[in-house]
């Protein structure tokens, strides 16, 4: 009996330090990677645009996209794509476009992603939001899992201590 309560009892920590990571893995990049633009904000250097260079579609960062903005004026891709694009083995986006006729952009790259929303008037971009994610998440994960696990795991036995005992 007491080799079955030590295994429920560490399936149960397994589930709440799956539950913790998993969970952070998807809340931290709405907390601390998300940015709205409105006004005169400072645009994340990561922000990407769809384009078309040299008859194939591409991204362009938001530093380079500010050198020079009337160059891509007529090469910003407004129109949502059917299938995510290819640009090379281990990058590609797709492009949809969102419920107030702005442009969402899902950028995937090795290990990172990004999201961007921003809408085109007369051929200039305007940023309206901007999240991404990495690897580096995964320590954030690790942190929050393994210092909550134990303090929900003393909290449940607690919980139950009392109930029990009423």
């Amino acid at each position: 009996m007491a080799t079955r309560l030590k295994f429920s009892e560490i399936a149960i920590n397994l589930m709440i330090f799956i539950a913790l990571f998993y969970g952070t893995f998807i809340v931290f990049p709405y907390v601390a990677t998300m940015q709205h633009y409105s006004g005169s904000q400072d645009i994340s250097p990561l922000f990407p645009i769809a384009v078309m260079e040299d008859g194939k579609p591409a991204i362009v960062k938001w530093p380079k996209y500010q050198l020079n903005p009337s160059y891509y004026q007529d090469k910003i891709i407004f129109t949502p794509l059917q299938s995510p694009c290819q640009l090379s083995e281990f990058e590609f986006f797709t492009l949809k476009r969102s419920e107030n006729n702005s442009l969402k952009l899902h950028l995937m790259e090795e290990d990172y992603s990004f999201w961007a929303t921003y809408s085109v008037d007369g051929g200039r971009v305007k940023p309206l939001s901007y999240r991404f994610t990495g690897a580096f998440v995964v320590m954030y994960c690790m942190l929050v899992a393994f210092i909550g696990t134990p303090l929900i795991n003393w909290l449940r036995v607690r919980f139950f201590r009392i109930k029990l005992s009423d």
